[in-house]
């Protein structure tokens, strides 16, 4: 009768037991343990795991260890592979594959802003190399990717040691900005040895989505600096207006940074706080941070349509401000 009732048990048990799952990548189980009648599991980094239901065989009815056999598989389960999905497939955003100089993985990021500024701290970058003893990363702004209406480019911010692109097995280096696309690579230099070749961080940019080219939008405002004769114009369409009553402090402004977008192929470049301070007051003492916020606030109510949305002096979080501007034309 024990018996008996003992084998009722067992079967109500099994009844009220729910089908486990499995967690599968390229048909191993990668399950550990069961606990109460289910499957623990882990994922691997980078990859949707698809669960498959698995009828639990009655001899493992009451284990705790899962028993696998040779293919990674519970003795006595019903075998069903499944597809390994990779993550980025899953994303609506671009993704970022970061490996360091010695080849190892970084770090992996979404690109789910506009810009992402690159250099050595964390403290002003949104992405830190800091593995970086030899400091040949600038550790403010070395570089940043951004998007427009054409797609994503990635652009050098006039750095000593550059910064360069890999597409189709040719390397470049990127003169200003350069368009990026699924699978380029961006290089920036790690490591120097005396006795091996140079070393790259290496900056996968992936997009499965392949970001289209936007279709032309309406014809924006620009800025144009006549050097010569020290005069600044806002140009937009046919229209062409002089901005005046620039203070001294301003024309030095407008003309340093004017000056380094020209040799950076005309892409605007970050100017950190300490350029400015040097460009607008030289040796001066007691001026600080607060004085090119201000003369930037300024500016802005002269130059800009609209100052609370602003196009040409453009703020970089916690790094310093950059000024879109183009060559002069006749």
């Amino acid at each position: 009768m024990e018996s008996v009732a003992h084998d009722h048990a067992q079967d109500r048990v099994r009844r009220r037991r729910p089908t486990p799952t499995v967690s599968s990548v390229e048909g191993r189980v990668i399950g550990r343990e069961l606990h109460h009648g289910s499957l623990s599991s882990t994922c691997r980094a980078g990859f949707h795991h698809v669960s498959i239901p698995i009828p639990l065989p009655s001899a493992h009815a009451n284990s705790k260890l899962l028993v696998m056999n040779g293919a990674g598989i519970p003795e006595g389960a019903a075998y069903a592979p499944s597809k390994e999905v990779p993550m980025e497939s899953l994303s609506s955003f671009p993704t970022l594959e970061v490996t360091d100089p010695a080849g190892q993985p970084y770090q992996t990021l979404e690109l789910k802003e506009d810009r992402l500024t690159i250099g050595r701290l964390a403290v002003y970058n949104d992405l830190a190399l800091e593995l970086d003893p030899q400091q040949l990363i600038s550790r403010k702004g070395h570089c940043a990717l951004e998007r427009d209406a054409l797609g994503w480019w990635v652009v050098d911010n006039g750095t000593v040691n550059g910064t360069f692109l890999q597409h189709d097995g040719t390397i470049q280096m990127v003169l200003g900005r350069a368009r990026l696309t699924h699978q380029d690579r961006i290089l920036l230099l790690g490591q120097l040895s005396e006795s091996s070749a140079p070393r790259y961080w290496t900056l996968c940019f992936k997009d499965l989505g392949e970001t289209k080219d936007g279709q032309p939008g309406p014809r924006l405002a620009v800025l144009e600096y006549d050097w010569v004769q020290a005069r600044l114009f806002r140009v937009e369409g046919r229209s062409r207006q002089e901005i005046r009553d620039l203070r001294p402090q301003e024309h030095k402004l407008i003309r340093y940074m004017d000056q380094r977008n020209r040799a950076n192929g005309q892409v605007p470049v970050m100017c950190a706080f300490e350029e400015l301070l040097a460009a607008v007051w030289g040796e001066e003492p007691l001026h600080t941070e607060g004085d090119v916020t201000h003369l930037i606030y300024e500016l802005r109510q002269k130059l800009e349509p609209n100052p609370k949305e602003p196009q040409f002096l453009q703020v970089v979080r916690g790094l310093g401000y950059r000024l879109v501007t183009r060559p002069l034309t006749k």
